[in-house]
Order: structure tokens, then sequence, then C-alpha cells
């Protein structure tokens, strides 16, 4: 029928799905001029259409696939003719409808717990399939993915030309079927890693500048142009400024029983020399002015302590009162990152702290010490969330004494170089206690410095001073206790919409065991209303009314989530590349305990040929076939061992009998 209707010469390719009923066809038409046409048939019951196939589509030969033995890779080739004729050579084979341009159209979960090998065409198309492919699979649970090069194609061939031009040379179907197997056996040694395929070419995304307030988005624009460097650089750090700023005084309730405060922790990280540091000295200029003033009040406090207690010295021990306290130590920002110091300077400045850390290693690795109360990592995250704990410290004479840190807002900003980053945040003790979902990561792109007479303006460096001094003098409320500040009933409606999608993100990124993008995600939730109001306290700021806001409006929650949006982006993208490097390291591993395999198995040949099973028997250990056959091919592309198949006397399937090459001793 098709092919009165289409013409040409036609071949059929069915579509069958896991319970081989045909579902559709790829039809091929081979003309007399050698060109071809490639269409789709699907079945509609007992009908055929001429039309595409309904997605998700199966896998082409989808039954044969399930059949096969699960460690057996699986080849992948661009187009079901070459599929039919490695399937002839004795491989487990498939490939998806519509070639290049389709490979998302096509259901790969099939080949989930499998090796997979993908031969790609010698062309751009057939290299775009590859990664399209590769990223496919492996999201789709493949245990191992590699890319199989087939040498001597020249462009625009593949691995049908390969099979033709080795016919041509004489060479018999057993011989290109295990030279064949030999390649794909190495390849499967070296499976590529995630950052060969991860779509690079996909821009990240800009930080939306345009969610700040005027003031500040001048400050970051201007400073970001001024540097010559992305703009990140400066809005990432300053999220966690005015956080610090705006510490205990308030907190966004989203209802009666979620109240968020106001704590962020947000770190740059990039390597040294992309000019990470400038923004953090010129957004911290105000907050040091502030802290130093704190630090003069703190000296004119103490001198006068030490005045008072020297007059209550020198009165008669009958006519003297209480003895005067010692003043606190007044801050706006600490740079001692122990839990200790922070935890006296909050006593001290219960309104809450910014730390403030060129890099952030030290804080790092501060939260490994043991404590008796538990680690400082345990009570870092507490300060995350703002929840009050004790501190007990050994004084020198008078024993154990509690310091009990109520309503703990510290900020934190820093940098982080990226293998320190990976070193620390990746750690995974470290994620699976939450410290790297609760920072807000960001890694900008990188660019060569170059010297600019650009200065960011005067105006805007006052009105950036005038806005975060604003925030410094918010004060505390009744009690001590932060002022709650509620949600607009647009902005409630708003970020419950989004909280929702968020949710359902988080449910389905802990269900495909993706457990570190699941709790980034579930932090980012309460960020989206911390963000949502330090950014609304700013903008009253500029107007001179921060004191009295008493909502966040819809616009913040919108600016909010445009920025936790951004964050999700960048936390994917560093959380992908620590994964890209733990392939990496895993692959290295492996590559080198195939190579140390297969040196056990050259001294085992060294007392006479053995088979596979006798190989496996002499090493004692429990090895899966792909890391036999595997450590086999690394000694037969040596020249190291050959192989031969044995059959005995008596009959039964031939063996694979190994012999160490120089032994003098045959098979």
């Amino acid at each position: 029928m098709f092919q009165d209707t289409l013409g040409g010469v036609l071949t059929v390719y069915p579509y069958r799905d896991a319970a081989g009923d045909t579902v559709g066809a790829a039809l091929r038409l081979d003309h007399a001029d050698k060109e071809k046409d490639i269409r789709q048939a699907r079945r509609d019951g007992s009908e055929w259409l001429a039309r595409g196939m309904l997605d998700p589509r199966p896998l082409y030969r989808l039954p044969e696939l399930l059949a096969a033995d699960r460690e057996e890779p699986v080849l992948i080739l661009e187009g079901e003719k070459k599929t039919d004729e490695v399937a002839a050579l004795g491989f487990v084979v498939t490939t998806s409808c519509g070639g290049s341009p389709a490979p998302s159209k096509t259901d790969w979960s099939a080949l989930a717990g499998r090796p997979v090998v993908i031969l790609p065409d010698n062309d751009e198309p057939g290299r775009r399939y590859r990664d399209d492919v590769t990223t496919l699979v492996r999201s789709g649970g493949a245990t191992s993915v590699s890319a199989l090069e087939l040498p001597g194609l020249a462009e625009g061939e593949d691995v049908a030309d390969w099979i033709a031009a080795r016919l041509r040379d004489g060479q018999s179907s057993e011989q290109i079927a295990s030279t064949l197997r030999d390649k794909v056996t190495t390849a499967c040694a070296m499976p590529v890693t995630a950052a060969a395929t991860t779509p690079a070419a996909i821009e990240p995304a800009s930080f939306p500048v345009d969610a700040l307030p005027p003031v500040l988005r001048a400050m970051v624009t201007e400073g970001a142009a001024a540097q010559g460097v992305d703009v990140a650089y400066w809005a990432v750090p300053l999220l966690g400024i005015l956080a610090g700023c705006v510490g205990a005084t308030r907190r966004v309730r989203i209802n009666t029983d979620w109240p968020e405060p106001v704590v962020v922790w947000s770190a740059v990280v990039a390597p040294s020399g992309s000019g990470k540091s400038p923004p953090l000295r010129a957004l911290l200029g105000p907050v040091r002015d502030r802290d130093y003033e704190l630090h003069q009040r703190t000296i004119a406090l103490h001198q006068q302590h030490a005045v008072d207690l020297d007059a209550w010295k020198g009165t008669p021990v009958d006519e003297r009162g209480p003895r005067p306290v010692p003043p606190p130590i007044l801050a706006a920002m600490i740079d001692d990152a122990t839990l200790e110091a922070v935890a006296a300077r909050l006593v001290d400045n219960p309104r809450g702290l910014l730390l403030a850390v060129d890099e952030l290693a030290g804080w790092l690795r501060g939260h490994d010490r043991y404590r008796s109360g538990g680690g400082d990592e345990q009570r870092w995250l507490s300060v995350h969330s703002a929840t009050s704990f004790p501190i007990d410290r050994k004084g020198a004479q008078n024993g154990p004494a509690r310091t009990y840190v109520r309503n703990p807002c510290v900020s934190i900003i820093g940098t982080i170089q990226p293998a320190i980053a990976r070193k620390y945040l990746a750690n995974p003790e470290r994620r699976a206690a939450g410290v790297c979902a609760r920072v807000l990561l960001a890694a900008p792109p990188i660019t060569a410095a170059e010297l600019t007479d650009r200065a960011i303006p005067t105006h805007v460096h006052d009105d950036y001073r005038r806005v975060i001094h604003s925030l410094l003098d918010l004060r505390l409320g009744a009690n001590g206790e932060p002022v709650d500040v509620p949600l607009s009933p647009a902005a409630y409606s708003r970020f419950r919409v989004w909280h929702d999608r968020n949710g359902t993100a988080c449910v389905d990124a802990a269900r495909e065991g993706d457990e570190d993008i699941a709790a980034m995600l579930s932090k980012l939730r309460g960020y989206a209303p911390r963000i949502a109001l330090e950014l609304t306290l700013a903008r009253a700021a500029e107007n001179g009314v921060a004191a009295i806001l008493d909502v966040v409006d819809e616009d913040a929650i919108v600016a909010a989530i445009a920025i936790v949006d951004f964050h999700e982006d960048q936390a994917r993208r560093v959380y992908g590349q620590w994964s890209d490097d733990d392939a990496t390291d895993q692959s290295a591993r492996e590559c080198g305990s195939l190579s140390s395999l297969a040196a056990r198995f050259a001294d085992i040949l060294k007392s006479g040929p053995k088979d596979r099973e006798d190989l496996r028997n002499a090493t004692g250990r429990n090895i899966k076939a792909p890391r036999i056959d595997a450590a086999l091919a690394i000694l037969k592309a040596n020249n190291r061992a050959t192989m031969a198949m044995i059959r005995e006397s008596r009959g039964g399937r031939p063996r694979e009998v190994w012999t160490l090459v120089g032994s003098g001793v045959s098979a």
C-alpha cells in the first residue's frame, strides 16, 4: 500500500512495544538515483495510518533488547538499516525512530541498569545524536554510557561503511564481529563523563538584576561594569549583606505557623584572579563604617567601665553597690568564624551579625570540630533557621558556663574556589547534613581582567550607603523579639503557586534519587520569602520608611522568585559539575582497577592457557563478565594475550581459551 502510494523500493522496519505488538514502523524508500526517503506509519487498532508514531516512541528491537542479558552492552546506532546489520553480527542493538532530530521523542527507560555504547555517524548530525542520546540514556538510568568512534571513517560514513570495508578486504562476519566486540569492550571500560555531554552551549541564566530595587540595581550594575565582570559577582554577595543588615529585627510571616528569619548565606564560586574579591570590599564599605562606629562606642563604654570599676573598688566595702557590669562588645559584622566567637558576639548584639570572609574554607573547616553538645555544623544549621541554642564554655575557675543564644541571626557572605567548594561542600556527609543546600551558590562566567577608567559614580555610592545604614538602624520589637512582617494577600497567592510547583519538583528529584537537588529545592522554598522581605525593606529604605514597613507586597515576591530561580539554575550547574568530577574520578579508579585485573590475569596465564571461568576462579573474587571482558581486551590490545575458541572432543559449545603471548604454550 505505502509502496504504491509513495513509490521506490520499500523496506519496513517495525517498532514493537514491550509485549511484542507492532505499534508503528519506519518506512525506508530507496530510489533508483540512490536517494532515500524516510517516513513513518503508526497502527490505530486494525488500521495503519501514514502518520508519525505517538510519543513516547518505543525503541527499535525493544523485545530483543528486553530479552538480552542485562550485563551485555547495548549498542545504539542512528538508523534502522545499520542497526539490523550490526544485530546480525550478534550484538544487542537499538535505535530511535526519527534519527538525529528526534531522540527526545523516544522512551529510553528500557536501558536503565544496562551498559550502553553509542556508535555515532561521522558527521555533525551523528555527533549531535551522540550527545543528545548520551544525556537521555544517562538520565534514564544506564549504568554507563560510552561512545565508540570507529577509526578510519571518512566524513559522513558510519558503521555500515566500516563493515563493508572489511568485507571487501576479505574478512568474514565472524572476524568483523570479533574486532567490533573488542572495540566495544574497550569503550565500556572508558565511559564518557557527563561533562562531555552536558549542554554547555546552553547559556546559564543571568542574575535578574531588574529584580533589585533601583539603588541596589545601580550599585551592582555600575560596579560590575567598572570592574568588567558579570553582575552576579556583585549581586550574589549583596543578598547576604542586606540580610546581615536587617538581622533579627524583622522576619517574614508566611502564615500563622510559618515565620522565616532574614538569614541568607551566599557564596561566589570562582578561581583566584577571577575578580570575586573586589565586589566584597566595595559592598561591605558602609557596613564596615558602621562596625567601626560601634567599635569606637565600645572603647568609650569600656573606658567608662574602667573608671566606674576603679571608683567601686575605692569605695568602702560596706558602702559599695553592685559591681559594675562589663559593657558589651558592639559590632555589626564579624570575621572570626569560630562558633564561640559568633555566640559571644550575638549575646552582645542580639539584633544579629554579618559574617564576611573572603574565603569560606575556614568557616567550613570549623564545622568539623566536635563538642559535647554536638558538632559546630549542627549549631550552624540552627543559626540558619534562627533557632535558639545553648553553648557550654569552660570557665577558667568557675566551671562550665552556659551561653544561651536567642534568635541567632547570622548571615554569611564569602567566596570560595571551585576545588575548595568541591572538597567541603560536595563532601557526601556535609551534603547529607544540609549545609550545602543552605548556601546560595553562584559560579558566574569568568572573563579576563581588563584595566578600565570607569568608576562607580559618587551618587550611586552615596545612595547605597544610605540604604545600608537605614537597614542597620532597624531595631528589635517588644521584648527583644523580631517584628513580624506578613505577606500581602496578593503576595501570598503568588507565593503559594510557586511554592507548590517547587514542592512538586522537590518530590520528583527525590523520587529520581537526586537527594542533593531535592534538598536544595526545599531550602529555596524558604529563601524566596526571606529575599522578598529584604528586597521590600531595601526599597522602603530608599524612601526612608523601612522602619514602618508592615507588609511584603506581590512585586517583592515576584522579584524574589526570579532570584531563587537563578540560584536553582546555578546550583544545578555547580552540583552537576561535582557529579561530573565524581564520575571522572570513578572512571579513573575503574580504569586503574581494570589494569590491575589485566596484570593479574597475565600472571595467571603464565602457568598455561586458561578459559574465562578459570581466570574468574583464580582471582578468588566474584567479578562480573563486563569487567573480565574489559581486562582481557586490555591484554589483547597490548598484544600480551591471544584468544582461541576450543571445542571439546565430546561436543558442546566452544570455550574461549586465553594464552599469554611468548609463553611457549599453545591452547
